[in-house]
């Protein structure tokens, strides 16, 4: 219970104090992760012309920030790292919000196809290294509009 009160009174703490996106384009998302809550501010890629750009040509990015590329139809997907000059993490993530495959640290510039083998409709890029330096795994929830299961307020 002081866990579940802790974790209410943090994310309302987070979400008064101004936490939503940073952009027209960013939506704050929220992984729930062993009882722990971690808040993204993410950019979505919605079209076809956002998904093939998606994070290529940056030279960083930071630790709470990523990608969230969202389909209409669940399918599995491929991704690839051509152009793209910074190790990312890969969440693979069902029409519920919880992550059915993770690729970590895709390789910059590599060409090798990275699937989720399984129908997805959403992927999240991260930082390379984020999911194992926050215990992120297979089978926590992403909690977003796009999933139906958002914790935060809207902006």
């Amino acid at each position: 219970m002081k866990r579940l009160l802790l974790s209410f009174f943090l994310l309302t703490g987070l979400f008064i104090s101004g936490c939503g996106p940073k952009t027209p384009g960013e939506r704050v998302l929220i992984i729930s992760s062993g009882g722990n809550y971690r808040v993204f501010h993410v950019e979505l890629a919605l079209t076809q012309e956002e998904q093939v750009r998606g994070l290529m040509d940056r030279d960083s990015l930071p630790e709470d920030s990523g990608m969230l590329f969202l389909w209409d139809t669940s399918e599995p997907r491929s991704f690839w790292m051509k152009d793209t000059k910074i190790p990312l993490d890969m969440l693979f993530i069902d029409e519920s919000g919880k992550i059915v495959t993770l690729h970590e640290n895709a390789v910059p510039e590599d060409t090798t196809s990275i699937s989720s083998d399984v129908p997805v409709k959403a992927v999240l890029e991260l930082a390379g290294g984020t999911v194992s330096k926050l215990g992120i795994k297979t089978g926590d929830i992403v909690h977003h509009p796009a999933f139906g299961n958002e914790l935060a307020r809207k902006p």
